[in-house]
């Protein structure tokens, strides 16, 4: 089960219980900040927002007594992420720099020890870059108006958990451009506002949240 989403309101603003193996309150949760630990250098601003967001989401998950860990995975091997996150009953995963995530990700063996532990019940959730890393590349990422240091990558295929593409933090200004590159990817895109996610099981992608679901389709 995969959960994606801008900015994860939904852990608060909507019941995912549905959703999960057991009610959410009762879900121990690996929270990983890594792509927030090398926001871009060039964005002074945009970080100060992405920490003040983490610093407001730890008080919210505090307010409603989650059960939360914050995690840096970078430097951990395959053994000892995949010791790591075995404890925990939801993997969520914040925004940032995409290109470091996905770094990071690759040289931990990421990838590989989320497939297995989701066929164990556990519960993916991505925020924005945590989004990002799921689709099949982090093409529509790249986009971004933020200058990310991309930390060398340069093959940008990413983990490939779901057939589309998401973007992120979507406004209605956004429309006629993600429209142009729609047709531009090889799957459909959808763009998800701050009050959006999408639930992926297996072949079913369902929206959950407020808003007006945004599909731009590929041509």
């Amino acid at each position: 089960m995969l959960i994606l989403t801008a900015n994860g309101k939904f852990l608060y603003n909507y019941s995912i219980d549905p959703y999960l193996p057991k009610p959410l309150a009762d879900c121990k949760i690996a929270y990983i900040i890594t792509a927030a630990l090398k926001m871009d250098e060039t964005g002074e601003v945009e970080k100060a927002r992405l920490w003040d967001h983490i610093r407001r989401y730890k008080e919210k998950m505090d307010e409603l007594k989650y059960d939360y860990t914050e995690l840096d995975i970078a430097g951990l091997s395959p053994e000892e992420l995949k010791a790591t996150l075995s404890m925990y009953d939801i993997i969520l995963v914040e925004w940032g720099n995409p290109f470091y995530l996905l770094k990071v990700v690759r040289e931990t063996a990421f990838q590989s020890t989320m497939e297995e532990l989701m066929k164990q019940w556990v519960t993916y959730i991505g925020k924005s870059a945590g989004s990002y890393i799921a689709c099949p590349s982090l093409q529509v990422s790249t986009r971004s108006k933020l200058s990310f240091d991309k930390f060398g990558v340069t093959d940008i295929s990413a983990m490939h958990r779901v057939p589309f593409f998401v973007k992120a933090h979507y406004t209605p200004e956004m429309h006629d451009g993600l429209m142009m590159q729609a047709k531009e990817l090889p799957a459909p895109l959808y763009a998800l506002d701050n009050d959006q996610a999408l639930v992926v099981d297996g072949e079913k992608v369902e929206l959950i949240g407020g808003g007006s679901e945004n599909i731009f389709w590929n041509n």
